[in-house]
């Protein structure tokens, strides 16, 4: 049974035109409950009964309203089936082994193989190799049902193909593995603080399939190949080297465009992967030609323009221009983008992650605080800290709680700033995130607490000389991606130390 929430999720995902086609398909126009069902759960955010017992009062429907409503759920899933059934690489290959199954059945064997045919060589191009294991299994009914020897490869090279395709298929999901294993806690971590985790980081890199580009026999395995090696010399702390792996996933990409078109995803992460590269490096002209050829993208690959795809590309896009302009201390055009991105996001509002709803959230909180908003950067940490997907990414939402504290510092909240310290160890402490660079800042923090200039210039220096330390250490390091603990203490002491005549 499909839960009501369910009907009224996928109602509330669908786009204008979508709705259209699905109000003019023949299974709504010969049952208006279902148009009528539809109507209602179109205006509900969450299941509202009496609107139902409204719109039906007195029909016999409303006995088993379960049922039309398990019906419309998947009419609409029908009707989208149609309405995408050109949309992508993969689900035209479904349609079609669904076409050959059918012609299959009612003994078309010659329209059946000329439509394999023309999978195959889809399946050679996009090299879909679990799809090519299909089509010589099928090649293998054909040739039997037909009698045909001479037409078709004999059962050899049928073996042979379907072996070879098995072998590329093993081959690619063995990478995949690979980058799961990498990547998994990357994604709620972000950048690794903790030696255990490095540890265990350093052992995948080991693997012998990781060792020669050589063994990476497929698009798929090639690309994550350097993925693989770009993203661990990044946690490493080997930028240069990462951003030529970087470079060499962009590249190997944009000689193949037709497999850009079957999935943008791979192009988007690789541009974000080398903008990011470049602003950590400090070459920022770069990192801002790699966003704006990326906005470019869907012109130049001619990729779909969906609502998912326009949502990922502006939210990846601007979350990296925020960063070179924060990272770049250009703050007034950092700020200038805020009320333009916010705008954005509203229309985008139900179509964007968790996590970027966190990365701009915290961004413009770094921006605000940058340039001595404090009370407007204060709202924006207090909900990142309230969002309640806080936790898709524990290195932010730990960050934020940081520079809550720095706010409260900073604006002189001498009321606020001892709680925000309690809380913030507490918490650190409980989730196994109190690190030393977090330690030492948390130290210095209980003694700044209205204390005169002398003092506290004193500590701020301590607290600096302390940084230079730790920070030496790369998984120390990865903090200053979030938030530059070490260029804020530098400035406090700058602005307390005395002016020499």
């Amino acid at each position: 049974m499909i839960s009501k929430q369910s009907i009224i999720d996928l109602i509330k995902s669908l786009s204008g035109s979508e709705k259209r086609y699905i109000k003019l398909s023949t299974e709504f126009r010969e049952d208006s409950n279902s148009t009528r069902l539809f109507d209602c759960y179109e205006r509900m955010r969450t299941y509202n009964e009496a609107l139902i017992k409204k719109e039906f009062k007195g029909e016999a429907v409303l006995n088993q309203i379960h049922v039309a409503e398990n019906y419309l759920y998947h009419s609409i899933l029908k009707c989208l089936r149609n309405y995408h059934s050109e949309s992508s690489i993969e689900i035209e290959i479904k349609n079609q082994l669904n076409d050959v199954e059918i012609l299959y059945r009612k003994g078309l064997y010659q329209q059946c193989r000329s439509t394999l045919n023309q999978i195959e060589k889809t399946a050679m191009k996009y090299e879909n190799h679990f799809v090519l294991l299909e089509v010589y299994n099928w090649y293998g009914e054909l040739r039997q049902v037909m009698a045909d020897n001479k037409s078709f490869p004999d059962h050899i090279t049928l073996y042979q193909n379907e072996l070879n395709s098995l072998n590329a298929h093993k081959n690619t999901i063995e990478y995949k593995k690979i980058s799961s294993d990498l990547f998994f806690n990357l994604r709620s971590e972000g950048m690794y603080r903790d030696k255990e985790q490095m540890r265990d980081i350093d052992k995948i890199a080991l693997s012998s399939l990781l060792q020669s580009e050589a063994k990476a026999t497929t698009f798929r395995s090639k690309l994550s190949f350097y993925q693989l090696h770009g993203a661990y010399r990044t946690l490493k702390g080997d930028i240069e080297i990462a951003i030529g792996y970087q470079q060499k996933v962009v590249a190997l990409l944009e000689t193949n465009p037709h497999q850009i078109q079957r999935k943008p995803l791979f192009y988007l992460i690789s541009m974000n992967n080398l903008a990011i590269g470049l602003t950590k490096i400090k070459k920022y002209d770069e990192a801002l030609i790699a966003i704006e050829k990326l906005r470019a993208s869907t012109k130049t690959f001619h990729i779909k323009n969906s609502i998912d795809w326009q949502t990922k590309l502006f939210t990846i896009t601007s979350s990296l221009e925020l960063d070179v302009y924060i990272k770049s201390d250009d703050y007034t055009k950092g700020i200038a983008l805020i009320p333009q991105i916010q705008s954005e996001l509203e229309r985008l509002e139900k179509h964007v992650s968790p996590v970027h709803e966190l990365q701009f959230s915290f961004a413009f909180a770094r921006l605000l605080h940058a340039n001595k908003m404090y009370k407007e950067s204060l709202r924006w940490v207090n909900k990142l800290l309230n969002n309640p997907n806080k936790e898709v990414r524990s290195d932010i939402y730990c960050c934020a709680r940081m520079l809550q504290i720095i706010i409260y510092y900073d604006s002189k909240d001498w009321e606020a700033l001892p709680f925000a310290i309690i809380n913030t160890t507490r918490y650190l402490k409980s989730t196994k995130k109190l690190y030393r660079a977090e330690t030492a800042l948390l130290a210095t923090m209980r003694k700044l607490e209205d204390v005169g200039k002398q003092k506290e210039l004193q500590q701020l220096v301590k607290l600096s000389a302390a940084f230079v330390e730790i920070f030496s250490d790369n998984l120390e390091k990865n903090l200053l991606d979030n938030f530059d603990f070490s260029s804020w203490v530098n400035d406090k002491i700058k602005l307390l130390q005395p002016v020499e005549n």
